[in-house]
């Protein structure tokens, strides 16, 4: 085990069940012994401004600031503040109501130095004796910490906690000194965090942006998915979005290849499934569970197998997708019906979520303040036909190509999941003295041995997705 991990040598009973053992040379104290309490008072958001006095507001304690506030996102005038609660240098800032008793009592410390104010249902403690400010910043709102407060919480619809009951929220206090190395020991971890989670996020992105290529060079015919080389022999197709095409596709208005169907319906048969725009997920086409009981008072359209239904609301948001069994669908959706045999609903549901093609629908929708696409526009769109058997092998081609994708995409947000939870772990072990990092150098792998063992990176990778996907990653 590395130094940044080890055990502190003498540990002492701390009389708190959920605390146990802590260093022999700790106090463990409540914030109402070496604190007071204050109520946040001021006026509402209609007071701020783009610049003037720092004014923290308890939404920001949820929102904005996250164990510190080193800087404010709204102002308000000199004037203004008068009327709202000063703090200073130091202040710990709780949170006075939240949606859940769980999360009520969100906490950051003041770090701000110039003048700053406080609004209404903010709970202000200011320590009455010497603590380094960033050390209470991660006592008061660390796992620990987070279930005291839970247990205070009071409420139902909105969740309050007072300041009689963060009195006796409990926290462990070692030396000025010690305090001083924890934080260090803390403020780069969180920057290592950081950067990791960064790097999965980029790498996220980077993955969602070559499974769009990869679309859209499959289905405009850039590559020939059966060889994995370029097409030799290529056409102009006459339309922007698609630019040259293999010489053996057909191009040709949607109308002439797919119809606007799907019967007015009132009646829903028990094998009816119900699609609403809020069951397809926004440019996968994925059908999300959950759906409700009976479909909302409305005129419904009915599809089959094999049709296509495309979101006429947003078009930019690409709601499309291809149902394997009929059923009827909000009035929302255009219903999609190949008229040839030689034309299959799997491609075209692939070829009308295309990044370009999705730009080109979203370019001829009409409406002000909502887009929507209709019919006598969409039908009029260019697009390809390749023969059926390019259609099936570009369909299968995707989804191998897309699944794979996805299972990185599912492994690196499962990382930053992992990290977080993580990061959580440590800060509590460290600020409740289960762990000794005074002076300890501190590396990403370090921070993880105990955890889950070995290099994080492979820690990381063996717990964020089953054994197939790992193999079909590698």
């Amino acid at each position: 085990m590395t130094a940044a991990l080890l055990r502190y040598p003498e540990m002492k009973e701390s009389g708190l069940d959920w605390l146990g053992l802590v260093p022999a040379h700790w106090d463990v104290e409540p914030l109402g012994r070496f604190g007071s309490f204050s109520t946040g008072r001021g006026g509402n958001r209609l007071d701020e401004r783009a610049s003037g006095i720092p004014c923290i507001r308890y939404g920001d304690l949820y929102t904005t600031h996250r164990r510190f506030v080193t800087e404010s996102r709204s102002f308000v005038t000199r004037s203004k503040a008068a009327k709202y609660s000063p703090i200073r240098f130091g202040d710990v800032l709780f949170a006075a109501t939240g949606e859940t008793a769980a999360e009520v009592g969100e906490s950051a410390v003041n770090l701000i130095r110039s003048e700053a104010c406080c609004g209404r249902d903010v709970i202000r403690f200011r320590p009455s004796r010497t603590v380094d400010a960033r050390y209470l910043g991660y006592a008061t709102n660390c796992l620990p910490a987070a279930g005291q407060k839970g247990a205070m919480g009071q409420g139902i619809t909105v969740a309050h906690i007072y300041a009689e009951q963060l009195k006796r929220l409990t926290v462990t206090l070692p030396p000025l000194d010690e305090q001083g190395a924890i934080v260090r020991f803390l403020d780069r971890v969180e920057r290592r965090m950081r950067n990791f989670v960064r790097a999965k996020k980029r790498l996220v992105a980077l993955l969602e942006e070559q499974k769009l290529v990869t679309v859209h060079r499959a289905v405009a015919g850039k590559l020939d998915v059966r060889t994995g080389r370029p097409y030799r022999v290529c056409k102009d197709s006459g339309a922007a979005w698609l630019g040259m095409v293999p010489e053996h596709w057909v191009v040709e208005r949607l109308k002439a290849s797919m119809a606007s169907v799907g019967r007015i319906c009132d009646e829903r048969r028990h094998v009816d499934a119900y699609v609403a725009l809020e069951h397809v997920e926004s440019r996968t086409g994925r059908l999300q569970r959950g759906e409700p009981d009976d479909p909302p008072d409305a005129r419904l359209r009915r599809f089959e197998p094999g049709d296509v239904l495309f979101g006429k609301l947003r078009p930019h948001l690409a709601r499309v997708v291809s149902p394997q069994t009929g059923g009827l669908c909000a009035g929302e959706f255009l219903v999609l019906r190949p008229r040839r045999s030689a034309f299959s609903g799997r491609y075209v549901e692939r070829l009308l979520r295309s990044h370009p093609v999705v730009a080109a629908i979203d370019a001829l929708a009409g409406g002000s303040a909502v887009k929507r696409a209709e019919w006598s526009g969409l039908g009029c769109l260019r697009i390809v036909r390749p023969p059926l058997a390019e259609q099936h092998a570009i369909v299968s081609y995707l989804e191998r190509v897309e699944a794979a994708i996805d299972a990185r995409i599912a492994r690196a947000k499962r990382q930053i999941e992992l990290a977080a939870e993580l990061h959580a772990r440590l800060i509590a072990d460290v600020v409740t003295g289960k762990r000794d990092v005074r002076g300890a150098p501190v590396t990403l792998a370090e921070l993880v041995s105990y955890a889950v063992g070995g290099n994080v990176e492979d820690a990381l990778h063996s717990c964020a997705q089953p054994e197939p996907a790992r193999r079909l990653a590698g």
